[in-house]
This record gives C-alpha cells, structure tokens and sequence, in this order.
C-alpha cells in the first residue's frame, strides 16, 4: 500500500487518499515472494503474487521516453503515469532480480500457468490435465519477460540461468 497523499506530484492540490498502482517498491517485494515460491512451489497464488509485483512496475515506464514514473494514477479520473521519477532504479533491480519464465502446474484447475512465456504445446492430448501429466510430460514455452535468460520448471524444481 502507498498512496499519493505522501509523494507525487499531485500533492500539493490533493483532498484525499489516491493509491499508487503499480509502485517501483513492488518489484522490490518481489523478491522475497519469488525467493519463497521457489521454497513452497506449489503454492500458485504465491507464484501469481510473484509475478505481478515485478511486472506491475514496468507499466510506469513512459514509453516515448523509457523513463520510469514512481507509480500509477488509480483514482479513476486520472489513470495515468505520475510526473515524478523517485527512486525507481530500485524497482529496475527489483526486476531484474527475478525476471524469467516460470512454469507452473496449478493443480487446482488442472492447467499450466505460464508466468512471463506463453505455453506453445504440450505433449498431453486435450483437456489433459497438468498433474496428471508426471515428470515425462512435454512441454514447449515461449519466454515473455523483460531478459530471457531464465526458466523455472516447477514440476521439476528446477531453475535455469543462462550466464553470458
């Protein structure tokens, strides 16, 4: 939670309690979600959680521009990007910390959730389910995030990196 009536640049004509969506700290708190997840896999709204605070902060980047804004306008007569930068370099390592593609089996549903990829194909035949698939279970995705340089299998466990 944060909110406008603190920083900003519509502070000094404010009357009232407006929340900065999407906050450069998000992508900080991201990192000790992901940081669990990888602890506690098969806690999906965890890997949801995850996901959103280190993507959330990139929306605040002007795109004529490439620079950051320290949040999102919510107060729906406004929506949109606040003028002032603030510390948003620390949302930048936020999000670089953790930034991947992580497959994920929600076995709620049944289905694989794509974090930051695109599942392209599976091995399973329609309306399979993803628990039901095991270990030997193929499964083709496409990366999304911001560097693709890293994957995590979460039926397997296990976290690749490409150094280079």
């Amino acid at each position: 939670w944060w909110d406008f009536a603190i920083n900003g640049d519509a502070r000094p004509k404010y009357n009232g309690n407006e929340r900065v969506l999407h906050h450069y700290a998000g992508a900080l708190n991201s990192v000790v979600l992901f940081d669990r997840a990888l602890v506690a896999r098969e806690d999906v709204w965890l890997w949801r959680l995850a996901s959103c605070a280190a993507g959330g902060p990139l929306t605040t980047i002007r795109p004529s521009s490439g620079a950051a804004s320290m949040g999102w306008h919510g107060d729906p007569a406004k929506l949109r990007r606040d003028d002032l930068s603030a510390d948003w370099g620390l949302g930048l390592y936020g999000h670089w910390r953790n930034a991947g593609a992580y497959l994920v089996c929600d076995r709620e549903v049944g289905e694989w959730l794509c974090l930051s990829c695109d599942v392209v194909s599976t091995s399973a035949p329609p309306g399979a389910r993803c628990d039901a698939a095991g270990k030997e279970a193929q499964v083709e995705i496409a990366p999304r995030d911001a560097f693709r340089r890293r994957v995590y299998l979460q039926p397997l466990g296990l976290l690749m990196t490409v150094d280079g």
